[in-house]
């Protein structure tokens, strides 16, 4: 069972992922109920709506076939998006300069996944500040970092006076002079 879109949209950053399975009590027995997750990732929305639109149509047919009834359910909608210019904004070019203040390399990149999208989405320019927050992220055993969180706090405060100044922001590498 293939999707094409992942492989057909990938410069577009379009991830499918199953990250849960749970379905039936025995192993002999067709199972009463079962569900998987399903992350759908991509900066084009009507990519998004495909994927839908194919995984209802597969989930009619094995319905069909099985006999059990399937039905999809949103559960949490991110949307993905791109702002035109955004890394030219004067946000992303002080989160940049402070980046390199505190001796960190910023990564310039107009896409991600991330609570950022939302923001990105709506037409408001956003930045992740990343960086390592601890060890066994996603589990429950996941520990934080104090030195990192304290490194985070200060370069949060570096860009919010940068951004807050009124003043130009600093060119980013290989661009000329700030807006």
């Amino acid at each position: 069972l293939t999707l094409p879109q992942p492989e057909t949209h990938k410069a577009r950053s379009t991830r499918v992922n199953v990250a849960i399975l749970r379905s039936g009590a025995v192993f002999n027995h067709k199972p009463e109920t079962g569900w998987f997750s399903l992350d759908i990732r991509s900066l084009d929305a009507p990519v998004v709506a495909s994927i839908e639109a194919d995984v209802r149509r597969i989930l009619q047919q094995v319905s069909a076939e099985t006999g059990i009834a399937l039905k999809m359910e949103e559960e949490n909608i991110t949307p993905g998006g791109q702002i035109p210019g955004a890394l030219e904004t004067p946000l992303v070019r002080w989160s940049y300069a402070a980046a390199a203040q505190i001796g960190s390399e910023g990564v310039l990149q107009n896409s991600g996944s991330a609570n950022l999208n939302i923001a990105i989405a709506n037409g408001t320019s956003a930045v992740g500040l990343g960086g390592e927050r601890g060890g066994d992220r996603g589990f429950a055993s996941e520990w934080a970092s104090s030195d990192t969180m304290m490194r985070t706090a200060h370069l949060v405060s570096l860009i919010a006076l940068g951004v807050g100044n009124d003043a130009r922001p600093p060119a980013l590498p290989g661009a000329s002079g700030g807006k």
